[in-house]
Parts: structure tokens; C-alpha cells; sequence
């Protein structure tokens, strides 16, 4: 990264009003990642539990890996915040609590993207009408702009059969969800996007909880079939993927508003 050149950081908001679906461990992830690479990253953790603070804190402490995204606990004047920082990085996550709080609102006003993080569950799916309300509330007030991308998370890589059910599902509940708040748009132009790239179950449930990223704990040998599975994915592809996914919506998007 050249350093002279001025930066319009991306802002990703983690969103979802259901808790447990995988918005800390992704948010923490997917910043690590971008870190790795050279971007210079933010993480703003506007949630009360403080999970991506805590997390950072302990790689740091208990494993001494110091190379980290800087991180803020901010939950005050959020918008205000990332507004007068943006300039200063590549990306800036925030990573938000399981509520449709001000906090929350703050974050999807400010965010160029919002991640709606979800699992294979029909009660996830089902709840997903919220999120689509809380964007669709943003999108119509302050911040016209916002991309939202649905991620599926916790996906077990094995289960092809349920998990194409799964998003056929979700891409119902947010046209569902849109007739139901009266709007006529199909998701697409509306700049909502069932994302392609996946968070793997194994992924989302490694060693987050102890501030180790899914690219630093050590990998354990085992005779298990099922672990043998899940070693053939690569959560470095996953996390490149999301990114690069990411970007390319937000650049067609951009090309079709200058259009």
C-alpha cells in the first residue's frame, strides 16, 4: 500500500438482531485477514459484551501475538467516529450486538456495507426479515448507498442438498421480507446480495474464544473422519474470497450509480 495516497477505508457494519450466528468470529477473521495482507485495518467494537476486545486482548496477552488490526471500543457518537477516521484505513469493521439498538443503527447509517451474518436454521432464516427491515430503514433515511450481503456462516460443507434449500430460503425471506414493507424492487436492485462465499462451520467454531485467529492455532492430527473432513478446508480461501467478493459488488454498484 502506497502510504502517501489518501484512503476512503470501506466500512463493513456486522449485523443481525439474532445473536449466535457468527458476526464476532467472522468480524474478527475477515480483519485479521485483510491485516495479514498489508491493508491497514480498524476493528470498532460497539458491542456492550466488548467479544472482539476481549479476543484481541487475549492473542495478545496469553499468546504474544502482537501483530493485530488496531481495535477501539466505541459505542458513543459511533457515526461521528468512523466519519473522521475513514481516511486513516483500508477497511473498518464494526462489529455490533444481537439488537436493533441506536448503537446498531449508527453502525448501518455509517457502513458502506453491512455483513447480515446467518445460519442454516429455519429460526436464523426466519429472522433475517429484520435485518431487512433495519437496512431498508437506513437505505430510505440517511445512508442511500448501503450495500447489504447476506453471508451464510456455520455451513457445513458436506450437507450440499440442505444447504442449497437453505439459500433458496433466504433469498424468499428477503423478497418476502421487501413485498412485506411495500416495496416493489427485486433485492439485486436494492444493492441486497446472497453472497456466494461461505463461512465454514469449522471456521466460525475454532479458537476465536481464546484470540487465536482461524490462520494461527496450531492444526492437530487425527484419526476422526469427520476432523479429516474438515481439514480439507482452507479458511485463508474463505476469508480471500469474502474480501474479494466485497469488493467487486461494491464496484459494480459503483459503476451502475455513475451509469
Amino acid at each position: 500500500m502506497n502510504e502517501e495516497i489518501e484512503r476512503l477505508g470501506i466500512v463493513i457494519a456486522m449485523i443481525n438482531r439474532k445473536g449466535g450466528t457468527g458476526k464476532s468470529t467472522t468480524c474478527l477473521n475477515a480483519a485479521l485477514y485483510a491485516h495479514k495482507q498489508g491493508y491497514k485495518v480498524l476493528i470498532v467494537d460497539a458491542d456492550p459484551q466488548l467479544s472482539s476486545a476481549l479476543a484481541i486482548s487475549m492473542r495478545i496477552a496469553e499468546f504474544g501475538i502482537d501483530s493485530s488490526p488496531e481495535i477501539i471500543q466505541q459505542t458513543m457518537n459511533l457515526r461521528t467516529y468512523v466519519n473522521k477516521n475513514r481516511t486513516n484505513y483500508d477497511y473498518i469493521f464494526i462489529d455490533n450486538q444481537g439488537a436493533d439498538s441506536n448503537v446498531t443503527r449508527q453502525a448501518i447509517g455509517v457502513a458502506d456495507v453491512a455483513y447480515v451474518t446467518y445460519g442454516n436454521s429455519g429460526l436464523d432464516i426466519a429472522q433475517l426479515s429484520h435485518s431487512v427491515e433495519m437496512i431498508m430503514r437506513s437505505k430510505d433515511g440517511e445512508n442511500k448507498g448501503l450495500i447489504s450481503l447476506f453471508l451464510p456462516t456455520m455451513v457445513v460443507k458436506q450437507r450440499t442438498a440442505v444447504n442449497r434449500e437453505s439459500r433458496a430460503a433466504v433469498e424468499a425471506t428477503i423478497q418476502q421480507a421487501l413485498f412485506d414493507l411495500g416495496y416493489e424492487e427485486t433485492p439485486e436492485e436494492l444493492d441486497m446480495h446472497l453472497m456466494q462465499s461461505e463461512i465454514s462451520f469449522n471456521v466460525n467454531y475454532t479458537k476465536m474464544d481464546m484470540g487465536i485467529s482461524v490462520f494461527e492455532f496450531p492444526k492437530k492430527k487425527t484419526k476422526k473422519k469427520e476432523s479429516k473432513d474438515e481439514e480439507k478446508i482452507e479458511p485463508v480461501h474463505e476469508f480471500r474470497n469474502l474480501l474479494a467478493e466485497t469488493v467487486a459488488i461494491i464496484n459494480k454498484s459503483n459503476d451502475k450509480e455513475v451509469a
